[in-house]
């Protein structure tokens, strides 16, 4: 707001009903619980672009990162990647662009606790 004490149409947040859902009643929207509405939607390879989309909660930010041994499981964070949900998103992309001499690359988004 703008602290003029009215709540004018430019101070309002659209935020989609699917994205306040918590079928289990565990204080967790699911868009945010990892197996259950926390999902990957698409991961598509073009070339030497990688493009992954996932369902978000809107104004959320999110981090992509990365790992070439899922034995290990080190994780690390791809520079640069972290993506912001709008106000009315249900679904966020982020491309990156992969070394072709690479043979394996594999991708996760995780939130960013706020």
């Amino acid at each position: 707001g703008n602290a003029d004490g009215n709540l004018d149409a430019a101070e309002l947040l659209r935020i989609p009903l699917e994205s306040l859902r918590d079928e289990d009643a565990n204080g967790v929207f699911d868009r945010l619980e990892s197996g259950d509405g926390f999902a990957i939607t698409e991961a598509v390879r073009l070339g030497n672009q990688f493009s992954i989309t996932w369902k978000c909660f809107p104004g959320r930010v999110y981090q992509i990162q990365t790992s070439s041994n899922l034995l290990t499981a080190s994780w690390v964070d791809v520079p640069t990647a972290q993506v912001t949900a709008g106000p009315a998103d249900l679904e966020a992309t982020y491309q990156v662009t992969l070394d072709p001499s690479e043979t394996a690359r594999f991708f996760r988004v995780v939130l960013n606790p706020q």
